[in-house]
Formats: C-alpha cells, sequence, structure tokens
C-alpha cells in the first residue's frame, strides 16, 4: 500500500497528465484524493512542490534503469569514463526498455504526455521535454557512440548522424503508439531498426589479434 505522499504525487501526475499543470489547481487535487487542503500542504508546500517530486523520481527511474542495462548514469562532461565501457547491445536493449516505459509505464506515460502538452506553453516544460525525449536523449547516444568509434566498436561515421539515424525510430514509434497503432507491432519495428543499425556500424572484434 502505497503512502499518502506518494499517492498525492501519483494522482497529481494523473490530473497534470489529463488537464494540463497550470490549468490543475490544488483545489482540483484536493478533491480527487478526498483531502483537505490543509493535509495535502502537510506534505507539499505547493503544486510546484509536486512537480519537483515527480521529476525527483523521473531522475531516479532514469539512474535505475542505466544501472539495471549497465549504460551511463550521467553525462559524458560529468563522466567521461563511463562512456568506455558501453557496448551497442546493452545500448539497444536500454534502448527497448525506454521505449517499453514511456508507452506503458504509469509514471513514465503519464509524464510524457504532460511535456507533450506543456511544451509550447511554458519554457521549463519544454526544457524537460528536451531533456527527456528531446536534446538530452539524442546528445546521451552521440556521446555512446563517438566513444564506440574511437574504441573502433562503431564503424567511423558522423556521431551526430548515427544519434539521429539510431533515435528517430524510437520518437516516431512513440507517437505511432499514441495514436493506437499496437505496442507490441511498435516495439517489434523499433527492435527491427535497431538491429539493422546493429549490422550497418557494429565492428566485431578481431579474435586472432
Amino acid at each position: 500500500m502505497i503512502g499518502t505522499k506518494e499517492r498525492i504525487w501519483r494522482t497529481a501526475l494523473d490530473l497534470f497528465a489529463q488537464k494540463g499543470f497550470e490549468a490543475t489547481s490544488v483545489s482540483d487535487l484536493a478533491g480527487r484524493l478526498g483531502l483537505s487542503k490543509g493535509a495535502l500542504y502537510k506534505h507539499f508546500a505547493d503544486k510546484r512542490a509536486i512537480l519537483d517530486e515527480i521529476t525527483r523520481q523521473m531522475a531516479e527511474q532514469d539512474s535505475l534503469a542505466a544501472q539495471k542495462y549497465a549504460v551511463p548514469e550521467e553525462t559524458f562532461s560529468a563522466n567521461p569514463a563511463s562512456y568506455t565501457h558501453t557496448e551497442l547491445s546493452q545500448a539497444i536493449a536500454f534502448t527497448k526498455a525506454q521505449f517499453g516505459f514511456w508507452a506503458l509505464d504509469e509514471v513514465g506515460a503519464k509524464f510524457r504526455h504532460l511535456l507533450i502538452i506543456e511544451q509550447y506553453g511554458s519554457a521549463e516544460f519544454a526544457e524537460l521535454y528536451e531533456n527527456y525525449l528531446g536534446r538530452g536523449p539524442l546528445l546521451y547516444m552521440q556521446d555512446i557512440f563517438q566513444t564506440m568509434i574511437e574504441q573502433n566498436k562503431l564503424a567511423p561515421a558522423p556521431a551526430p548522424r548515427l544519434a539521429v539515424e539510431f533515435y528517430a525510430p524510437f520518437t516516431f514509434l512513440l507517437s505511432q503508439h499514441d495514436r493506437g497503432r499496437p505496442f507490441a507491432e511498435c516495439l517489434a519495428i523499433l527492435g527491427d531498426c535497431l538491429d539493422s543499425f546493429a549490422k550497418r556500424y557494429a565492428i566485431k572484434p578481431n579474435l586472432d589479434t
């Protein structure tokens, strides 16, 4: 059974994803929860504090997923050494898992929808969208691929181009899933795209040397 604080931020995320952050009032949230505003304020000072908790939960999820699939947790500038241990197979497995998280996970899917509906009206949400679903993952993969090229694990090619080629099916198929295309079909297509990427660019180690 989840505690009151978790119930608050989860319910808030549900409302934010439906109505938008600005359009959701504290009264809306208290009414959905069956709590007084005073009881809600015992756990969160305001609506902003709830959003901060949601983004903290998302950052924690990102970290746990990176640990599970043995890919870098931090940006390249923060910890370049962590990028030297990543294999393409790990990056592919991580990407497939993240696709499932953003498409199906109760928290991930709602947070993504919140970012989609708020990004055009708020610089803050636009930046969050870029960090989680746009520029952030693209630069992350670019740094992984650049490191792999330098290690002779990937065929020489511009890393920015490789990142776009790798990540574009991910974003396209998420949008297709949002429009009703079955998840299993989208995931299978994504898997085919990533496997084709590996066949085109991965360099097999020379076991004779």
